[in-house]
């Protein structure tokens, strides 16, 4: 079967998409899309009821609840590079295994933003291209597939003019906010030619479980998973139980956003005003994305318009998980 992969490896999470050509047809359709955390943890000595994946001479649980194996470009340590190299190796593998069979014919689609992430994905994909054994373990057993693999790696900017024209369908210039785990995107784009501007900064919808964690260190509470603790407020938690203890965050997530929301509302600010000063054109579509739009978009759609920068229409995207992926396959 022909298969076209999707992958767009985000610091929280990891989204696939992936179409399929029925047999005599000439149309890709939808197959099945699906997420998971992009994180790993090593695989427990009995792991035989689940699927690990090797890297090196390890094995790995990919995407569980509480791992402890995530990646972060900032860190540009020598360990840094080699636990994201792990990582994004770990999600290839797992991605490749469950969403192919043997004998398929795969295109895979990794998009990234930022040069570090990409360098990372370029170099794993170099040697994937061709006839490829795909390998997982259940306990000692050994599975194995084999596709016929062809591999692009490219800009996440690929699917924003997508996206952004698949809300709306004549637009002439649009700002594009994607509010990330570890960091925030920007983006002017044009219908007429495509990504005019791009920005990214080191502030994401991280900051809310960092609030948490410090206020947790006053308790001389230390050992906490800062990616269970995410999940937490991502789901709205107004209390969490840690170490027996049971702690009120609504007062803490709430300072905590409008804390946040004076970054957003001050990178925004400077880049579409850069934008406005260098070309003397103004964007008419506001565009908040993002796993920080549950939390900042409103709150960031406001303060622009009290500061003063108007906009002809504003669309926040409160469930944005496949956003990038839709604006390439649609």
């Amino acid at each position: 079967m022909k298969k076209k992969i999707f992958i767009d490896p985000g610091s929280f999470y990891t989204k696939v998409c992936v179409l399929h050509q029925d047999e005599g047809e000439a149309a890709y359709k939808l197959f099945g899309r699906s997420f998971f955390p992009t994180a790993a943890t090593p695989a427990p000595e009995n792991a035989d009821r689940v699927i690990c994946h090797e890297f090196g001479e390890k094995r790995y649980l990919v995407g569980g609840d509480c791992p402890n194996e995530r990646w972060d470009f900032c860190d540009e340590s020598l360990a840094g590079a080699q636990r994201n190299k792990l990582i994004g190796s770990l999600v290839l593998r797992k991605v490749l295994f469950d969403y192919s069979d043997s004998g398929d014919e795969v295109e895979l689609s990794v998009v990234v933003e930022g040069p570090a992430k990409r360098q990372v994905f370029e170099e794993l994909c170099a040697s994937m291209t061709g006839k490829l054994e795909v390998v997982a373990y259940r306990g000692p057993q050994k599975i194995r597939k084999i596709v016929e693999l062809g591999v692009r790696v490219g800009p996440a900017s690929d699917g924003v003019t997508g996206y952004v024209a698949k809300i709306k369908s004549k637009f002439d210039s649009a700002m594009f906010i994607d509010i990330g785990f570890a960091s925030t995107k920007m983006y002017v784009v044009s219908a007429q030619h495509g990504v005019e501007k791009f920005a990214i900064t080191e502030i994401g919808a991280r900051f809310y479980s960092d609030a948490i964690m410090r206020a947790l260190k006053e308790e001389n509470i230390e050992d906490v998973e800062p990616y269970w603790l995410m999940k937490q407020v991502e789901l709205g938690r107004k209390s969490i139980e840690v170490a027996s203890k049971q702690l009120d965050v609504s007062l803490i997530l709430e300072n905590a956003r409008w804390d946040t929301n004076k970054d957003f509302r001050r990178i925004a600010t400077d880049f579409v005003t850069e934008y406005y000063n260098t070309t003397s054109k103004w964007v008419g579509l506001l565009v908040i994305t993002g796993g920080g739009a549950l939390f900042n978009g409103e709150l960031l759609s406001a303060s622009l318009a009290e500061s003063g920068y108007k906009f002809d229409d504003i669309y926040i995207d409160k469930s944005p998980l496949y956003t990038v992926l839709e604006g390439l396959v649609s």
